[in-house]
């Protein structure tokens, strides 16, 4: 049968202007890591009282790019010790680095800051949380097993395997361009646990800095730099962001201005100066938030939780970033024009409920002070982030055999839905004009 196919980002330059295909059908590796028997590893995921009876190791064929990452399914068959019950099934997600060596050298800690966000930084943010007598209790990420490594160290080492809960039910994940976009009641829920998500850290930092600084910050990279992007892809997406805008006379007009904002995005991720971030509302970032990396679950078609998966890109920046890029790259269009104002006051609501609520001074985040950050970030350095991804998530559709590992596919010029992509980033830069972001 034809393997499954695992897309991840190659790197020319310094920036991921190339979407390359590898065969991971061959996942030996995951099951040689120093020696140590795999079976062990898997154990950690089994309830207490169960025993592993055996497993099955498959590529995940349906989940959504992650970079520089091969990601697999573990079904782990159980039963009880004393044999007497039935068998059961404990599937969870098994995660490890791409053995291309060319990846490593250009992304060497691509799993390291996922590994660090479930092994330091969620307890310490829970912690402070009980510490602080809150109520929160961060429930919105896999469920996390363990590490397998042959480092004997609390080192990071490159061919750790990561094993957490596995949240995707078979058939339910929906990716980018299979929904037309969360509804209201959705992005409300989501915005909800995303502000939780922004002000613990905040709340943390505030109350005890010198704990945060310890505990928290020397697991977090700040914000990647497009320093080197190569003048080719920096046309292309140019090219493709014109002819977007002029498929209407509004879009023609804003058309200086796309080209501007593009040009300073480029420039403001050249550096890493958190300056141009407001202090107070530097926090975690997911960075990568959008709807095929967030898990809802439905009950009776009652949206009841989500799970925040990818954390592979989690930077120490903005929440503004966040909010722009999920808004924008999640919800339904015609939702988000509708609901916008709506949604912004949801999440502040929340946000300052959890800052009150852990004992943290509120009088600088005024929603007033919110709004002008969402436009500042958005103008100067979400409108770049939101315009690639959209360009890529396009150029991930087309059906195309293997090819040879070294072999490089240009990202845009593969696009199979031109016409949807084009359409769908008219209506970014439409929004980014009218809100006044650009």
């Amino acid at each position: 049968s034809k393997a499954p196919l695992h897309y991840f980002l190659v790197v020319s330059g310094g920036i991921h202007i190339s979407l390359k295909r590898e065969n991971v059908t061959n996942l030996d590796f995951m099951e040689n890591c120093g020696g140590k028997k795999f079976e062990e590893f898997l154990e950690c995921a089994i309830p207490p009282g169960d025993r592993l009876v055996r497993y099955s190791l498959n590529p995940c064929a349906n989940c959504g790019p992650e970079i520089g990452l091969v990601t697999a399914n573990a079904e782990i068959i159980t039963q009880r010790i004393n044999g007497k019950e039935t068998l059961a099934t404990v599937s969870v997600m098994v995660k490890a680095c791409t053995k291309c060596d060319n990846f490593r050298q250009l992304f060497p800690n691509v799993l390291e800051v996922e590994i660090s966000f479930y092994k330091y930084i969620l307890p310490a943010l829970k912690q402070f949380v009980v510490d602080q007598g809150g109520c929160k209790v961060l429930d919105f990420f896999p469920k996390f097993h363990g590490v397998f490594s042959s480092s004997q160290s609390d080192a990071y080492d490159e061919d750790a395997i990561l094993l957490i809960e596995n949240v995707e039910e078979p058939g339910q994940q929906v990716t980018y361009l299979q929904c037309p976009g969360y509804n209201f009641e959705t992005t409300n829920n989501i915005l909800r646990d995303l502000a939780i998500f922004h002000a613990v850290p905040i709340a943390f930092k505030s109350v005890n800095a010198d704990k945060f600084i310890g505990q928290v910050i020397p697991h977090l990279q700040y914000r990647r730099t497009y320093q080197d992007m190569s003048e080719k892809l920096e046309s292309e997406l140019l090219d493709i962001a014109i002819k977007a805008a002029r498929l209407s006379a509004e879009g023609e007009e804003l058309l200086p201005r796309v080209v501007k904002a593009i040009g300073d995005n480029l420039l403001n991720f050249s550096t890493k100066d958190l300056q141009m971030e407001s202090e107070q509302f530097l926090t975690i970032i997911h960075n990568n938030l959008y709807l095929d990396n967030v898990v809802a679950k439905f009950e009776n078609d009652i949206h009841v939780e989500n799970k925040f998966v990818g954390l592979n890109m989690l930077e120490y920046g903005s929440l503004a970033r966040d909010l722009v890029f999920v808004l924008l790259m999640s919800v339904n269009m015609e939702v988000l024009k509708e609901s916008y104002w709506e949604f912004i006051r949801g999440y502040y609501n929340t946000f300052i409920s959890v800052l009150m609520e852990l004992n943290c001074d509120t009088h600088q985040y005024t929603l007033e002070l919110l709004q002008e950050e969402i436009r500042r970030m958005g103008g100067t350095m979400e409108f770049l982030h939101v315009m690639l991804t959209t360009s890529q998530l396009y150029g991930q559709q087309k059906d195309a055999q293997p090819i040879e590992d070294d072999t490089e596919v240009d990202l845009l010029s593969e696009v199979e839905q031109y016409e949807r992509c084009l359409q769908r980033m008219h209506e970014i830069i439409l929004f980014f004009g009218r809100a006044s972001w650009i």
